[in-house]
């Protein structure tokens, strides 16, 4: 599974990551019409326990995702799928978050 590896997230803050679908929403001329974001392990299956707090999602037709992330346990990474929905179907893309006390 790619992913993008991210700079160290503080377990203690709470940070806005972003998930940028406009190349797929401008090349294919289509409109994004819903998003998720969960945590997911190293074989894209959502986590049954997450180790991170997920709020404040939005998405906007253009193709741009945000959620906002906070906790999680210092010395460890998770993975945050974002999965954004279009009319033809669907993307996934995947990002590796560090945790560290910062």
């Amino acid at each position: 599974m790619p992913f993008t590896d991210l700079d160290p997230k503080d377990p203690n803050d709470t940070d806005r990551f972003t998930w940028d679908f406009t190349d797929i929403c401008l090349t294919l001329g289509i409109t994004m019409t819903g998003a998720t974001v969960v945590e997911v392990d190293s074989t894209d299956t959502p986590v049954g326990a997450s180790t991170v707090t997920i709020t404040g999602l939005t998405w906007n037709s253009a193709g741009v995702v945000t959620a906002l992330i906070s906790g999680g346990t210092a010395g460890t990474s998770v993975l945050l799928r974002c999965r954004a929905i279009f009319s033809e179907g669907q993307k996934d893309r995947t990002i590796k978050v560090r945790i560290a006390h910062q």
